[in-house]
Parts: C-alpha cells; sequence; structure tokens
C-alpha cells in the first residue's frame, strides 16, 4: 500500500501545482488585458489631441480673435474720426 498512497500524494501534488499554475494564467491574463485596455485608451487620447480642437487651444484662438476685434475697433474709431 506504500506505493499506492506515494502515488497518491504526488497525483494530488500534481492536481495542486496545476490549479496553482492555472490561476497565474488567469491573473496574467487579466494584467494583459488591462494593460491593453489602457494603452488603447492611451492611443485614442492621443488620437484625438491630434485630431479635434481642445479647451486650451479655443481658449487661446479666443483670446487672440478678441485682440484682433479690439484693434479694428480702435481703428474703425480713429478712421471715422479723420472723416
Amino acid at each position: 500500500m506504500p506505493a499506492i498512497s506515494s502515488f497518491e500524494d504526488k497525483l494530488k501534488e500534481a492536481n495542486d501545482h496545476s490549479d496553482r499554475v492555472d490561476e497565474i494564467i488567469r491573473r496574467l491574463d487579466e494584467t494583459i488585458c488591462a494593460k491593453a485596455d489602457r494603452n488603447s485608451i492611451k492611443e485614442f487620447k492621443e488620437y484625438c489631441e491630434m485630431q479635434f480642437f481642445t479647451k486650451e487651444a479655443s481658449k487661446t484662438v479666443e483670446k487672440g480673435v478678441d485682440e484682433k476685434l479690439q484693434n479694428f475697433s480702435t481703428r474703425v474709431v480713429e478712421i471715422e474720426s479723420m472723416v
């Protein structure tokens, strides 16, 4: 019976090892999926920044437009005073 008992012990150890390896692979898959999601989000953010007008850029353009309008208004007043 010692041979059968030894075989059973080794079989249990192999099953335990197999369960641990399955858990490791499962966690690795979760990690890879999570990182792929982060990379996809990063790529999407970079794409949006290159393709779309951002709020910061909008504020800069708005400020420039306001300055130009102010300059034109000043020039109109000057020209009207000359006429």
